[in-house]
């Protein structure tokens, strides 16, 4: 009989958007239910209470620690840290994936008071005791560890999961699978749209993917001071205020972001350089075809 399993997905919200929507689509790729508070990332205790249910009712308990310690609850603790002292006391399966270098972890994603940043070393430290945690750098770093490791976990620790309705003769069961099923398909729909929603280029980035995919030697170079972009030994754009430095700054991020262009290593620290990747020349082909079939 097929089963499916529901994974409860804990972590801090803000700061790991991206995180969570790669673990969202890897486990909904891995046939899993994946369950979390997204409708509800600012929590309360009343909400609280609700979260335990969902724990109540999952298989496994997935915990992604990043460089934020969470909402406090009224006690001091987040509400990150609660909730896996409750799976714990529940007997759940933990699975914990630790950023493995919180030092390069972004200011705007990271704790900035020390007796914050203090419980969140504790914490990593209370997970990490009596059990095997595993690390990440990246969003594809932490899915790709996940699709490794959930399924031998599942295999060595199974649990009752959850079966097809047409499999059992419980009309309430049937029920609640074909709607676990649709809940299913409407993240998935959720993750697809994010992830087009992540994708889409600026018409500068646009512009500029073009225009370096026609150079001899497919090379950018920007003054993180001036914003000024040089194409293979040629000023590209000399930014005339903080605005234009701005648009041109984020459309290098966003195609870097994209797997369009990757960053070289640095000669000059005043500079960052990026070299077109085939991706990135697939994608100014068809950028040009859209261009001209208008």
């Amino acid at each position: 009989m097929e089963k499916k399993y529901q994974i409860f997905i804990s972590s801090t919200y803000t700061d790991l958007t991206v995180e969570r929507t790669k673990v969202f689509q890897i486990l909904m790729e891995l046939d899993c239910i994946p369950a979390g508070m997204e409708l509800f990332p600012a929590i309360d205790n009343e909400q609280f209470e609700f979260i335990k249910r969902i724990i109540d009712d999952c298989d496994y308990y997935l915990l992604i620690i990043g460089g934020r310690y969470g909402t406090l609850s009224q006690d001091g603790i987040s509400f990150t840290e609660k909730e896996y002292d409750y799976a714990i006391s529940k007997g759940k399966r933990v699975l914990a994936f630790i950023h493995a270098n919180p030092d390069i972890i972004p200011i705007n994603k990271s704790e900035i008071l020390p007796e914050v940043r203090e419980k969140l070393v504790k914490f990593k430290e209370k997970v990490e005791t009596g059990r095997l945690v595993r690390f990440w750098n990246t969003a594809d770093e932490l899915a790709s560890q996940i699709a490794t490791n959930l399924p031998k976990t599942i295999k060595t620790y199974p649990t009752p999961g959850w079966v097809r309705g047409d499999t059992v003769s419980n009309a309430d069961l049937m029920q609640e699978v074909l709607k676990l099923r649709e809940e299913k398909e409407y993240l998935l729909s959720k993750v697809n749209m994010q992830d087009e929603k992540e994708f889409e280029l600026s018409k500068e980035a646009k512009r500029l993917l073009v225009d370096v995919s026609k150079t001899i030697q497919g090379r950018i170079s920007i003054s993180e001071s001036t914003g000024q972009i040089i194409l293979y030994n040629r000023t590209y754009v000399t930014p005339q205020n903080a605005k234009e430095r701005a648009i041109w700054v984020e459309a290098i991020k966003q195609l870097n972001k994209a797997g369009l262009i990757e960053e070289l290593s640095i000669s000059q620290v005043a500079r960052r350089r990026y070299i077109i990747t085939l991706k990135g020349l697939q994608e100014a082909e068809n950028i040009l075809v859209i261009e001209n079939q208008k």
